[in-house]
Parts: structure tokens; sequence; C-alpha cells
């Protein structure tokens, strides 16, 4: 419930309304509910903030062959708030977290991270975001999400390693 003041040319109301929902009363002069009032007295659709969901990851979950110069980026139902998603934003390759710069899109529903460094050829990638993150109302991510995706592998004697980017006997 929200409190909600309402006022009429002599008359101030308070009530307690569901988020969510739209109330009209009309007062009519010499009623018993109220005597002086006279005229409509309204309240406008009084929206609930909802708890921010991760929409998607770029690349997606489960990209192969994704360029080593690759930005990422994670797309939110509703405007963030910057600092505290940040902090909630991890970016491991191989298990280790990676460093960069963040940049915001779209009326701070796209958080976009340009690594320090390009990935490796051949790595795990993997972009989560944590309970941490808040809207701009304050409120709390509703669950916690992961993508994981796969960096192009390395080329190595004219054809693709797909297990490891080292070079071993069997490709010379």
């Amino acid at each position: 419930f929200r409190r909600v003041l309402f006022r009429s040319s002599k008359t101030s109301v308070t009530a307690a309304i569901l988020a969510s929902s739209t109330w009209d009363r009309t007062f009519d002069a010499g009623s018993e509910t109220n005597a002086n009032a006279g005229g409509v007295l309204r309240v406008l659709t009084v929206p609930q903030p909802v708890a921010p969901q991760v929409v998607r990851f770029r690349p997606r979950a489960g990209s192969t062959g994704v360029a080593g110069t690759t930005a990422v980026s994670v797309r939110f139902t509703v405007p963030m708030e910057t600092e505290s998603t940040e902090k909630a934003f991890t970016v491991k390759v191989d298990g280790k977290v990676v460093s960069g710069t963040y940049r915001w899109a779209e009326n701070t529903t796209v958080l976009v991270m340009t690594p320090a460094r390009s990935f490796a050829p051949g790595a795990k990638v993997t972009l989560s975001v944590s309970l941490a993150a808040k809207s701009k109302f304050g409120l709390g991510l509703a669950k916690a999400a992961t993508a994981t995706f796969r960096v192009q592998p390395a080329v190595v004697a004219g054809r693709i390693d797909r297990k490891s980017t080292r070079l071993n006997s069997s490709h010379i």
C-alpha cells in the first residue's frame, strides 16, 4: 500500500491505496462524507517499482567463435543505479576476473564493458551480475544471472586448434 494525499479546494483526504491501482471518488457538496467538499478527487495510477531483471547478455550465452576484441554488455528491464551495478557485474576469462572500462547506454538500461586487453583465443568468458546490482529505485536484482561464451580459437598451421591455444608436435 502507498499513502496518497488528495486535495480538493476545501478538503484534504489521506488514503492508503494499492500500488498500481487507480482510484476515483466524487464528493457532492452537502453529502454525509464531506459536507464542504464538492468536486472530484482523483488518484492517478501509482506505479509499483519492480525488481530489475537481466534481459540478455552480449555476446549471447553459448556463443562460440567470438572475436577476442569484443566489448561485452548486459541489458536490464529498468534503468539501473550505475555504481552498484558496475560493482555487481563481473567478467572472467577462464576463471580470472578481467578489468576494463564501463559505459552506459539507453537510459542506463545497458551496461557495456570494454576489456583492458583482448580475450585470449579459445578462452571461456563468463559474464555475471550479482544480486548487489540496484535499480534507480533502489531495488535489488530479482535474481543473479550468468552467461558464458567462447572466444574464437587460435589458427595454428593453417587449421583451427579447438582444444588449446598452444602448439603441440602434431601440428608442426
